[in-house]
């Protein structure tokens, strides 16, 4: 497989955070490395959340929908739904 940032495409190396390390947020974080960029993915940890949204140029939300109100206003836990 080609690398189209090292390759010298006009795609620039981005660092990129990605909000869920779950299934979708470790596969983008993999094709994401892939092409060249720096990345981390990170879970519920808040301050990792914070961490990684102050150091990264771009932010992906993989992420439940029912983390959004969560992420967004700050509650203390992360709801979870009951099965």
């Amino acid at each position: 497989m080609t690398n189209p940032v090292s390759k010298g495409h006009d795609v620039e190396a981005k660092r990129i955070g990605i909000i869920g390390d779950g299934n979708v947020g470790s596969a983008l974080a993999r094709g994401l490395k892939r092409a060249g960029h720096e990345v981390r993915a990170v879970g519920k940890d808040k301050m990792a959340i914070q961490d990684s949204g102050s150091w990264a140029e771009v932010v992906l939300l993989a992420t439940a929908d029912y983390w959004i109100d969560d992420l967004a206003f700050g509650e203390q836990e992360i709801p979870c739904p009951t099965q």
